[in-house]
């Protein structure tokens, strides 16, 4: 069996050079067929653990045949190989623990650590999104995430993050909405044309509401 592990060495650090950085693409990533992605791997080794595995007839026993390639493949390079399917573990791990210490604990076996993990996510936000045509709907929200701290010292610091998000709607592809006449705003601002007695700062209605009187000190 050793003979048959030297034999692997040199197939399997080919393939490595093709798989090593497909765990950055995103899209790659969400569209792996574990059948397919199994059979582009080296044959020998599949043969061999599909042998143990017995009947493959299950998503289950696919996904367990998939792991341990990626292990096998990790002892050839662990130093500098970080695999697909590990490495997508890895950050749904870390969208649902927010834990650098749990990100890098799942990083062991050629699933990359918190600083891959974040660096591919910082890269997923570089990638420009597609110009919307027409007139368009815009929002925002600012999210803070401030970190607890329990200590109480001089210049203790918390962590905090801001996450902005933002939605455009397409709500006319052919970006008539500024011409449109019943979308004037005198036509649906009512707000604008308050009462006389609002507007008139001489009125009772002004003078107690805009302008209420002001308490008087007490001097002692």
């Amino acid at each position: 069996m050793g003979d048959i592990g030297h034999i692997l060495q040199q197939p399997i650090s080919n393939d490595l050079d093709t798989l090593g950085q497909s765990y950055k693409d995103l899209e790659g990533l969400t569209k792996i067929d574990l059948n397919s992605w199994i059979s582009y791997r080296n044959t020998a080794l599949t043969s061999f653990l599909q042998g143990i595995a017995g009947t493959v007839n299950s998503t289950r026993k696919e996904y367990c045949i998939a792991k341990a390639i990626e292990g096998i493949y990790y002892l050839r390079n662990p130093s500098h190989v970080i695999l697909p399917l590990g490495f997508s573990e890895n950050v749904v791990s870390y969208s649902v623990t927010n834990s650098k210490i749990a990100t890098n604990i799942n990083g062991v076996g050629g699933s990359g650590g918190y600083e891959s993990v974040r660096q591919w996510l910082n890269a997923q936000a570089d990638v420009p999104q597609p110009e919307v045509e027409g007139d368009v709907a815009v929002a925002f929200d600012n999210d803070q995430v401030i970190g607890k701290s329990y200590h109480s010292r001089t210049e203790n610091k918390a962590k905090m993050s801001i996450i902005t998000a933002v939605s455009l709607a397409d709500v006319d592809k052919k970006g008539v909405l500024q011409e449109r006449e019943d979308l004037v705003p005198r036509i649906w601002d009512h707000l604008t044309k308050l009462p006389d007695v609002v507007k008139n700062e001489t009125s009772s209605f002004y003078t107690q509401v805009k302008q209420p009187k002001q308490r008087p000190y007490i001097v002692a």
